[in-house]
């Protein structure tokens, strides 16, 4: 558990090699939020955290999902019960959050034929999830949520990882919380495999807005899941390792097409999967798709009626 400052106190727990899962609490005078709640395995260790800084569990009102994958949602139904709080969620989310067999499906099966269900999968997505919870509430970019006397979380829609996620800014201390906005294999060591995003054109339009932000408002600090807590230029440092991280994946995936020329998306995502070492695995999967139908779309590479890819 860290104070971050006087209104900001996070918790960090090792999740994959040398890379932590944070939660975040943010305590205001008339009541405090939670963000995110990691795994199912944590609840006990969020419990304490609200317990130590925000005193009675009741104190907190909201718990506030950033998005929806497995290491932000699993202790939901625990700490919502245990606080008596809403929960709130974007709204693309909500049905990851209530429903785990279509979390698996979309998380995991993004082309099935290429990559099948199998008990591995269903392990790895689902093993670290408690319970499905209803969510309550939808905030979207620009609402402001007061917390009492000049505390402050000014929300942030922040898309590409996932289809949708938010992020905040507690005013009060200038301070940006974000869940994976901000992430790839460059920065955080998560393993042979690829962390990725699914939408790939969002995910660099996230990454530009994010370093304007942090180039205008000069946070004092940012907090996110799994990357080092930084100040805005270390900010800044991570959003050019994440920039460089995407570009490198397009120059691999035109090379690999070429190399594979009138290749089938099973064909150039194993390519690119051994040109890196990594396993071959759903998120490296949904990666490769969503860089694909970006180039097709910027016609940089072409896509047959048969699915076969070539360059132009």
């Amino acid at each position: 558990m860290t104070r971050m400052n006087e209104h900001v106190h996070v918790l960090e727990v090792p999740l994959v090699a040398k890379t932590p899962v944070r939660v975040t609490l943010v305590n205001g005078a008339a009541f405090a939020v939670l963000i995110d709640t990691g795994t199912k395995q944590m609840a006990p260790a969020i419990l304490e955290l609200i317990r130590d800084t925000a005193g009675d569990p009741q104190r907190v009102r909201l718990v506030m999902n950033t998005h929806a994958h497995h290491d932000h949602i699993g202790a939901n139904h625990q700490v919502k019960a245990a606080c008596g709080s809403l929960l709130a969620a974007p709204r693309e989310t909500i049905a990851w959050i209530e429903d785990f067999e279509v979390h698996y499906r979309e998380f995991c099966l993004v082309a099935p034929e290429v990559l099948p269900d199998a008990p591995w999968m269903r392990e790895e997505a689902l093993s670290i999830l408690d319970a499905e919870t209803h969510v309550d509430l939808c905030p979207e970019e620009g609402d402001l949520i007061r917390l009492g006397r000049g505390v402050e979380l000014e929300l942030l829609a922040l898309p590409g990882h996932l289809k949708a996620e938010i992020g905040f800014i507690e005013t009060a201390t200038n301070t940006l919380i974000i869940g994976d906005a901000v992430i790839n294999n460059g920065i955080t060591d998560l393993g042979p495999m690829f962390h990725g995003y699914q939408r790939a054109a969002a995910y660099k339009s996230t990454l530009r807005k994010l370093r304007a932000l942090a180039e205008q408002r000069r946070f004092e600090t940012v907090v996110s899941a799994h990357l080092p807590i930084v100040d805005w230029k270390g900010f800044v440092e991570l959003v050019d390792r994440a920039e460089s991280f995407v570009s490198r994946i397009e120059s691999d995936l035109l090379a690999t097409v070429e190399e594979q020329e009138d290749g089938t998306l099973k064909e150039i995502w194993e390519a690119l999967c051994e040109k890196w070492g990594y396993r071959k695995e759903f998120r490296g999967l949904a990666m490769v798709m969503t860089h694909l139908d970006l180039l097709v779309a910027a016609n940089a590479v072409g896509r047959s009626q048969a699915g076969t890819y070539r360059i132009g």
